[in-house]
């Protein structure tokens, strides 16, 4: 497997789950924030764009390596030399949403589509930029697909890992 998407606008995080109380029956609700559940949507539309692109149907079985770089929109303020450093990626984000709700909400809305669960990510990686046009790239592959691939054991001592 080996499939690139975007997702068009700024980058959104993960929110936590929200409840409230049913009064007629005293129970607690658990729901989805709107904005989450709305992006979450977004993203199953733009994977199934390229999926159809690249003739991709099953949810994949394998495991799978996960990158992905979130680009905000440069700020308004600022001197020409600092939008320079933003454009060249000297300056980087760190802002919220952090990345790893970023990489959250991306794993999350696609299971079930791009992979049978978001167990099978062995390998994820989660970068923020500065950007002309706020989108958030996202590429899947197998993880057995990287060549620099090492093997690596528990170390004799019991800490760490001693390479083979």
């Amino acid at each position: 497997m080996n499939i690139k998407f975007v997702v068009p606008g700024a980058p959104k995080g993960k929110e936590r789950h929200r409840s409230s109380l049913n009064k007629s029956t005293g129970k607690m609700i658990f729901y989805t924030p709107a904005q989450t559940a709305a992006y979450e949507r977004l993203i199953r539309q733009c994977y199934h764009a390229a999926a159809q692109a690249e003739a991709r149907f099953a949810p994949a079985e394998r495991p799978l390596r996960v990158e992905i770089d979130a680009y905000f929109a440069i700020p308004k303020g600022g001197t020409k030399t600092v939008h320079s450093l933003m454009h060249e990626n000297v300056l980087r984000p760190m802002k919220k949403p952090d990345w790893d709700n970023i990489g959250k909400i991306i794993c999350d809305a696609l299971n079930g589509i791009a992979y049978r669960d978001d167990s099978q990510i062995v390998e994820a990686v989660c970068r923020k930029y500065y950007g002309a046009f706020p989108r958030v790239e996202v590429r899947i592959s197998d993880a057995a697909d990287k060549p620099e691939e090492k093997k690596h054991a528990v170390s004799p001592y019991g800490f760490g890992e001693a390479e083979l």
